[in-house]
C-alpha cells in the first residue's frame, strides 16, 4: 500500500542519514588514530570483517578521508551558505579595490591635465607646476568644521577650461575653473555663501619670496619679513600698529616660485599675512570675505562671496608681464606710434622736476612771495620745472576758486611764472570746508555724502593736522560728478598745466547707516570714480590715493617720509612694489623728506638727491642747502639725470605704458635669476640699461654691489665689467653714487 511505501522510504532515508554520518565519524577516528604513533588503523572489508592497514599507506589513507569527508560536507545547505557568503564578499572587495584604484588614478589625471590636485576630505588644494612639482598649499574653507560631506554641483556658464564644483548644503559653494593662458596655467577659485558666514582660504607662503601689496608702513621688500594680522584690505591716510596699509594700494601678490594671486576690487577683502594671532597660520597669507564688517558697506540680504585667481608659470618675469595685461586701459593705443609728449604727457613729470610749495616751505602763500621763491631758484641756476601749490591757493577747501586775496590776477602771475621755466599745477581734494561759499548749496543739491534718512552730511576732518571739519563730495552718484568735472575746467582758464588730486582714503570715509546711493560693498570704488574724474579732468595728473591700477594716468605721489637715514631706506622698496603693481611713475616725495621741527643734515640731503636722480620724478621742497658744495653736487647729479637717466626712461616709457613693466625694476627682473638676489632691496635697475648702488647709511663710504648678466660700464672707475657676480667693499665718496649702464661687448 501506499502507506507501508512512505514508512520504507522513511526508514531508508534514517539508515542513509545514519550510514553517513557514521562513515564521516569513522573518517575522523580514522585520522585520530593515525596521527597517534601508538595506535592501529583498522579497515572494515567487505564481509564486515575488520582488518589492519599497514602504516605505510596511512597517510593517503587520511588523504582520501579528508577529501571523502569534505565530499560529504559540501552537500549539506549550511556549507553551500558560507561558501556563497565567502565568494560575495571577496566580489566586493575586489570592487572596492578597484574602485578606489580608478578614483585615484582619475584624481591623478585630473592633477595632470588640469595642474591641480583636490582633496575634498581635508578641503586642500594643490596647485602644480609644468613638471607636476607642487608650488602652492591652499587650505579650503577655514571657517567650516572638518568631516562635512559634499556633492558635486555644476556649472553651465562655464564654456572655456574645466570646472571643479563641489556643495556643502546650507554653508557654501566651492568651485575652481582652470584655463590656459598663453603660457600660463590660471585658476579662477569662487566660494559663494549661503549665510552670513564668512569665507577664508589660507594659502601656505613656502619658501618662495613674495612681492605686492602696495605702500605700507611696515615697509619691505620681499613681503616676507611683514607681519600682518588680519586687517581689511583697504586703503588708509595713515598707519597704525593694526593696519599698515596705506594709500596706494592693489590686491596683487606675486612669489618667487613663479605664482601670482589676484583679487577683485568687490569682494570685502580682509587678509593677513605672516600672522601673528593666536590661532592663525604665521606663514600663509589668508584671504577672507566678511560682510556687514566695517569698512565695508552693509548691503541688504547679502551672502559672503569670496573669489581669487591664480595663475603659474616657470619664468616670473613672464608671469608678472601676463598678469600685467589686465591692468591695461582698452582705450590705450600706442603700439604703432611713437612716444611723444603730445601723446604721453607724463613725459614732462620726468623731464622737469617739481617743486612743492606747502606750508613748511612757504608759511603765507601769496603771489609775491611766489615771484621771489622762482626768482631764488633763478639765481641759483637750478632747473625750473612745476609748482605745486597745496590748497591754500583756495579760500576754503571745496571752493575750486583761486583765492583773490592771496592772488589778484593769476593769469598774469602765472603767465610771469610760465616764462621762466615754470609750470603751475594745483592741488585739489575732494572733500568740502563747512566754511566753503558753495557748502549750502552742495548740501540742497544733495551733492555730500549724507546720513540718507535725515539728509545731514556726515563730516571728517580736512587733513591730518587741522581741526576744521569737512564734508565729501558724493562721486558715486554720477550727476554730482559730472558736477566735479564741469567745476574743475574752468581753473584751465588761469594758465594752469595739471592738478594733482589728493583723495579721501577708505578709513577716512565717512560711513552711512545705510546704502542708498552707493554702488558697491567696497569703499575704494571711491579711488576709482576719483581716477576717472581725474582722466577726464585735465593731460597732467598726479593722484595721492589709489586702489586699482586699469586706466590710470599721471604720476602717483608715495607717503610723506620724515627726515631720516630710516626713511631713505624705504624708498626704493616703496618704488619697487608701486612700479611692479602697475604704478610706473612714482613720485617719491620731496629730497630730503617732511619734517617740520628739524633741519636734515648735508650728507643725508646729499644721499637722498643721489637716489632720487634716478627714479622717475624728481621733487623738491627747498632750495638746496647754501653750502657750495652741496648745490655743485645737486647741480652735477642734475646733469647726469638729463644727459643718462631721462633718455633710458623715455626708452622705456613705451613698454611700461603698454605692457604695464614698472620703469623702476628689480634685479631679478633680467633673465636667469638666483636665489640670493630676490631679497636685494638697496638697488634697483632703470629699464634693463642702468644699475643703481646707492648709499642709504650714515658716515658709510663702502658697500657691496650685484651686477646681473651682461656688460656693464662702472660709471665712476670706468672699466668694462662682466655681470653675474658680487663685487665686494665698493668704495664711493660723498659726491658719488654708484650706477652701472648697460653695453655692447661688441662695440
Amino acid at each position: 500500500s501506499s502507506s507501508s511505501c512512505s514508512s520504507i522510504m522513511v526508514e531508508n532515508f534514517k539508515n542513509k542519514n545514519t550510514l553517513d554520518k557514521t562513515s564521516i565519524k569513522s573518517s575522523i577516528n580514522l585520522e585520530m588514530a593515525a596521527k597517534s604513533k601508538k595506535s592501529r588503523v583498522m579497515h572494515l572489508s567487505e564481509d564486515e570483517t575488520w582488518t589492519e592497514v599497514k602504516t605505510k599507506n596511512n597517510k593517503q589513507l587520511i588523504n582520501v578521508s579528508k577529501v571523502m569527508a569534505y565530499i560529504e560536507l559540501s552537500k549539506t545547505p549550511e556549507f553551500r551558505f558560507r561558501l556563497i557568503v565567502s565568494v560575495l564578499f571577496m566580489v566586493i572587495f575586489a570592487m572596492v579595490i578597484s574602485t578606489s584604484y580608478l578614483h585615484e588614478r582619475n584624481k591623478l589625471m585630473i592633477a595632470q591635465i588640469n595642474r591641480m590636485y583636490f582633496d575634498e576630505d581635508e578641503r586642500h588644494l594643490e596647485i602644480l607646476d609644468a613638471n607636476d612639482q607642487k608650488v602652492l598649499d591652499i587650505n579650503l574653507g577655514i571657517q567650516m568644521p572638518k568631516g562635512i560631506s559634499s556633492f558635486h554641483c555644476h556649472d553651465y556658464s562655464v564654456h572655456n577650461g574645466s570646472v571643479l564644483c563641489r556643495d556643502w548644503q546650507y554653508r557654501a559653494q566651492f568651485k575652481v575653473t582652470h584655463y590656459i593662458k598663453e603660457t600660463l596655467n590660471c585658476y579662477t577659485i569662487l566660494w559663494k555663501g549661503y549665510s552670513n558666514d564668512d569665507l577664508k582660504d589660507c594659502i601656505e607662503l613656502g619658501q618662495g619670496y613674495w612681492y605686492g601689496i602696495g605702500q605700507s608702513s611696515q615697509t619691505s621688500w620681499p613681503l616676507n619679513k611683514m607681519n600682518q594680522n588680519l586687517t581689511a584690505f583697504v586703503t588708509n591716510h595713515h598707519s597704525d600698529s593694526g593696519h599698515s596699509l596705506q594709500a596706494a594700494i592693489k590686491r596683487y601678490f606675486l612669489s618667487s616660485i613663479g605664482v601670482s594671486i589676484t583679487i577683485p576690487l568687490h569682494i570685502p577683502l580682509f587678509f593677513s599675512f605672516n600672522s601673528t594671532e593666536f590661532g592663525e597660520p604665521d606663514n600663509a597669507l589668508c584671504l577672507e570675505s566678511k560682510v556687514n564688517h566695517y569698512p565695508y558697506l552693509p548691503l541688504k540680504e547679502m551672502a559672503p562671496t569670496l573669489e581669487y585667481q591664480i595663475c603659474t608659470d616657470s619664468n616670473l618675469t613672464r608671469l608678472h608681464a601676463l598678469a600685467a595685461r589686465e591692468w591695461i586701459d582698452p582705450q590705450t593705443h600706442l603700439a604703432d606710434e611713437a612716444i611723444t609728449k603730445e601723446l604721453v604727457p607724463e613725459l614732462l613729470f620726468i623731464e622737469k622736476p617739481i617743486w612743492i610749495i606747502d606750508e613748511q616751505m612757504m608759511p603765507n602763500l601769496n603771489q609775491s612771495n611766489l615771484v621771489e621763491y622762482s626768482n631764488k631758484l633763478f639765481n641759483y641756476g637750478i632747473e625750473p620745472g612745476f609748482l605745486l601749490l597745496d590748497s591754500r591757493w583756495e579760500t576754503h577747501v571745496g571752493d575750486l576758486e583761486i583765492n583773490p586775496e592771496s592772488f589778484p590776477d593769476p593769469n598774469k602771475h602765472f603767465e610771469i611764472l610760465f616764462r621762466r621755466g615754470f609750470k603751475i599745477i594745483l592741488t585739489v581734494t575732494l572733500l568740502m570746508d563747512i566754511y566753503s561759499n558753495i557748502f549750502s548749496t552742495a548740501v540742497l543739491e544733495n551733492r555730500l555724502i549724507s546720513q540718507p534718512l535725515l539728509n545731514v552730511p556726515l563730516l571728517t576732518t580736512c587733513d591730518e593736522t587741522s581741526l576744521h571739519l569737512c564734508a565729501v563730495l558724493n562721486i558715486f552718484n554720477s550727476t554730482t560728478r559730472d558736477w566735479f568735472v564741469q567745476r574743475l575746467s574752468l581753473l584751465t582758464n588761469h594758465s594752469i598745466y595739471g592738478l594733482m588730486f589728493e583723495s579721501v582714503q577708505a578709513l577716512k570715509l565717512p560711513r552711512p547707516s545705510l546704502n542708498k546711493h552707493w554702488d558697491s560693498v567696497n569703499p575704494d570704488y571711491f579711488q576709482t570714480h576719483v581716477k576717472s574724474i581725474a582722466a577726464s579732468s585735465i593731460n597732467l595728473i598726479g593722484m595721492d590715493t589709489v586702489a586699482d591700477t586699469v586706466g590710470f594716468k599721471g604720476f602717483l605721489r608715495m607717503a610723506k617720509l620724515n627726515s631720516s637715514w630710516d626713511s631713505l631706506k624705504k624708498i626704493i622698496p616703496n618704488v619697487l612694489t608701486l612700479g611692479l603693481i602697475g604704478y610706473p611713475i612714482v613720485n617719491p616725495g620731496s629730497v630730503g623728506g617732511f619734517n617740520h621741527s628739524t633741519s636734515i643734515s648735508d650728507e643725508l640731503y646729499i644721499r637722498w638727491f643721489e637716489l632720487s636722480t634716478f627714479l622717475p620724478i624728481i621733487q623738491l621742497s627747498d632750495i638746496p642747502k647754501t653750502n657750495i658744495s652741496t648745490i655743485k653736487i645737486a647741480k652735477k647729479f642734475i646733469n647726469i639725470r638729463e644727459q643718462q637717466v631721462i633718455p633710458v626712461m623715455k626708452k622705456y616709457m613705451k613698454e611700461s605704458l603698454i605692457k604695464r613693466y614698472p620703469l623702476i625694476r628689480p634685479l631679478w627682473w633680467f633673465d636667469s635669476p638666483t636665489r640670493n638676489i630676490f631679497n636685494i632691496d638697496d638697488q634697483f635697475a632703470v629699464g634693463n640699461d642702468i644699475i643703481v648702488a646707492p648709499i642709504l647709511h650714515e658716515f658709510q663710504t663702502f658697500r657691496d654691489i650685484y651686477l646681473p648678466n651682461g656688460w656693464w660700464k662702472d660709471e665712476i672707475k670706468g672699466g668694462v665689467i662682466r655681470g653675474n657676480k658680487w663685487m665686494r667693499n665698493y668704495q664711493i665718496e660723498i659726491n658719488q653714487v654708484a650706477y652701472f649702464t648697460r653695453i655692447d661687448p661688441n662695440n
